[in-house]
């Protein structure tokens, strides 16, 4: 992750109260925090070889609802880093349900398009001609007939690579409503969108997130204690049990009690995430642990 700022200035005009116009320039500066951070490949194609044959039940399932392809997609592109929604990026909200954007192929596509220049979380990315440079978590849209390497055509299908391209030779991909694990996907470059994801972007003024949390985070605050494998219920374990579900860990029914399973799956986080946040893969979820399940969060801070 790095950080960088820019100012930008404005011009302004004014019009006294004689009606006379004049033209000065106003330079007022603000200033624009740029976060950048790393798109997690491996984690969003373990997420997705881990529920392609079946349903992750912390998300809605729309199978019989038009297609679940975008919304498994999504699922796949959130355990690899991209947060569900911040300061009016409408994507996905626990609480309040799936956007359009979330579950609909065409409405993705528009909202990549569409944050390329400006917006907060984006994915940074490159639309390929030919899919020779696709990693493991990059996307493949199936599409009309158009020009190789150009974003502007519209989709009818979308589907998540488990494996890098040069290891296979060949797509290999996962994907849902046809459900799909390390399948084979015939190459056609012009029904073929190839997306490679290179990094997420924030773009935020300092002052709006004066007192911001991440609102999908903070709906699963782990409290200061450390949580650790024991007999007696405790809100905050649930809290962490859906918050492993959702990130693809199967820590069991969220009954509030820290039992093997739980601690099976917090160990399985910590193993994944370990190198980025440097995590001891103990079963117990302190401080750094905490840190990471509650990312990104920390991006706000």
């Amino acid at each position: 992750m790095y950080y960088s700022t820019i100012n930008i200035c404005y011009l302004e005009w004014s019009v006294d109260k004689k009606s006379t116009l004049f033209l000065f320039i106003k330079r007022r500066c603000e200033k624009i925090d740029k976060y950048k951070t790393e798109y997690k490949h491996d984690s969003a194609s373990l997420y997705a070889r881990q529920w392609a044959l079946s349903r992750n039940r912390a998300y809605n399932d729309f199978t019989k609802g038009g297609g679940d392809c975008m919304n498994f997609v999504s699922q796949c592109l959130y355990a690899g880093g991209l947060p569900f929604k911040n300061n009016g990026f409408e994507w996905h909200g626990l609480r309040g349900g799936s956007s359009f954007s979330w579950r609909g192929v065409d409405s993705f596509l528009k909202l990549l398009k569409n944050y390329q220049q400006f917006g907060s979380p984006r994915l940074e990315f490159s639309c390929e001609e030919t899919p020779e440079s696709l990693k493991a978590g990059d996307l493949v849209f199936t599409v009309a007939e158009g020009v190789p390497g150009d974003i502007e055509r519209n989709p009818s299908h979308v589907v998540i690579l488990s494996h890098d391209y040069a290891d296979r030779g060949q797509l290999v991909v996962c994907g849902h409503t046809v459900d799909q694990l390390d399948a084979v996907k015939r190459r056609d470059d012009t029904r073929c969108t190839y997306i490679h994801i290179e990094q997420i972007a924030f773009d935020f003024s300092a002052e709006d997130y004066a007192d911001e949390r991440d609102r999908v985070t903070a709906g699963y605050e782990l409290g200061e204690r450390i949580l650790k494998r024991r007999a007696a219920k405790d809100s905050r374990v649930k809290r962490l049990q859906k918050r492993l579900a959702c990130l693809g860990y199967d820590a069991g029914e969220p009954d509030g009690v820290f039992g093997a399973q739980t601690e099976a799956a917090v160990r399985g986080f910590q193993k994944i995430s370990g190198a980025q946040f440097g995590l001891k893969v103990d079963g117990i979820v302190g401080d750094q642990t905490k840190e990471a399940l509650t990312y990104p969060r920390k991006w706000l801070l």
